[in-house]
């Protein structure tokens, strides 16, 4: 299973399913294959948008929809991270809202830490209770 990622402004992180992703080496070498299955996991969104009975548009502007905006790929932010687990304390759970109005559970299961930029940066990582454990 692979992590699944969402940072909000007060950088926190949902990981679905941590494991052999966090690693504190060098990542893999970015290739023109990443870019391209991006884009093409882009393309099948806005096809699947503008087609399925479970876009989350409504029909009438599904006509006239051309494709969602996205910002270019910059392969700057792909970047390893390592997991520092926090098993001290008490456990830290919070209810997420997603984009379909469920809720999930998330347990807090420690930080992520990583290098941007020249910049060492953290986010607090969670796992979805339902899916995954540590």
């Amino acid at each position: 299973m692979k992590p699944h990622l969402i940072v909000t402004g007060t950088a926190i992180a949902v990981v679905a399913a941590l494991g052999a992703a966090c690693t504190s080496g060098p990542g893999a070498p970015v290739d023109g294959s990443q870019v391209t299955s991006v884009l093409q996991w882009r393309a099948d969104k806005d096809a699947m948008f503008k087609t399925s009975k479970d876009s989350p548009l409504l029909p009438d502007a599904r006509a006239s929809f051309t494709g969602l905006s996205y910002w270019p790929i910059d392969t700057a932010y792909r970047v390893p991270a390592g997991l520092t687990q926090d098993r001290s304390g008490p456990p830290v759970i919070i209810q997420l809202q997603t984009s379909t109005n469920q809720k999930r559970r998330m347990q807090k299961v420690g930080t992520l830490g990583f290098t941007l930029k020249q910049q060492t940066l953290q986010l607090t990582a969670f796992v979805d209770l339902c899916r995954s454990a540590i």
